[in-house]
């Protein structure tokens, strides 16, 4: 009866140890993964987009009526910010919403940026502003 042999083995550890190796290459995929992202965004010299072209929208509620920021971007930039759906009731009651949205809308599509020094005069008129441009904006930027 020479040449046979009896293995026992511990099924429990096995599947520790495959569940173990099995999470270590998930790991090391994400590491990879992460960092060929973190090349791509810090080398300039490639052409990348920033935006999924297209307008997208943002709600400001005036006077019990939403009103809509539209922010029109094409891969690389911002092409045009407006206000839409604001009724006769809102322009009267917002006269400064307009004028300093158009102002924002100027001063953004020439920067491309949404650092931007605020007035002291409407802060409160480009404070919420400012907070739709970025809502909208938020939708169109690509993960």
């Amino acid at each position: 009866m020479s040449g046979s042999t009896i293995m026992v083995l511990n099924l429990k550890e096995i599947i520790k140890k495959l569940v173990l190796i099995g999470v270590g290459v998930v790991v090391v995929a994400l590491i990879i993964v992460a960092l060929a992202q973190k090349k791509t965004r810090d080398n300039p010299d490639e052409e990348t987009s920033y935006y999924t072209p297209g307008t997208y929208y943002s709600e400001i509620i005036l006077h019990n009526k939403p009103a809509l920021v539209s922010v029109t971007v094409d891969e690389m930039d911002i092409i045009a910010i407006s206000l839409e759906n604001m009724s006769e009731t809102q322009e009267v009651f917002y006269p400064l919403l307009r004028p300093t949205l158009e102002l924002l809308s100027e001063r953004i599509v020439e920067t491309q940026s949404l650092d931007l020094t605020l007035g002291e005069e409407n802060v409160m008129t480009e404070t919420i502003l400012m907070g739709a441009i970025r809502s909208a904006l938020s939708q169109a930027e690509e993960i």
